[in-house]
């Protein structure tokens, strides 16, 4: 696999945005990673910095890493297509 390529699963995502409705787009705006799972990748970044990880901790670091690069990905691509159709998206981007 080429090393600058999307993983399968969100170049898919992001080539399924073009042809969701408006509704569709905005649902998909939605974070896929719960409060909760970004407290947990922080904790875990932190403590791979501070003390390593076990293996386990590092599988479930890069699944939550995975999670959120999709989620920061297809919003982009959301966004792109939202305002291609002529949305103003800036009242869509956080402060």
């Amino acid at each position: 696999m080429d090393e600058d390529a999307l993983p399968a699963d969100i170049a898919a995502a992001v080539a399924r945005a073009g042809s969701l409705d408006d509704r569709a787009l905005r649902e998909a705006m939605k974070p896929l990673l719960t409060p909760k799972q970004a407290r947990r990748l922080a904790e875990l970044n932190y403590k791979a910095q501070d003390k390593g990880l076990t293996a386990a901790e590092r599988a479930e670091q890069s699944a939550l890493a995975h999670l959120a690069d999709k989620s920061k990905v297809v919003r982009a691509a959301v966004m792109a297509e939202l305002r291609k159709r002529g949305v103003d998206v800036a009242n869509l981007i956080a402060p």
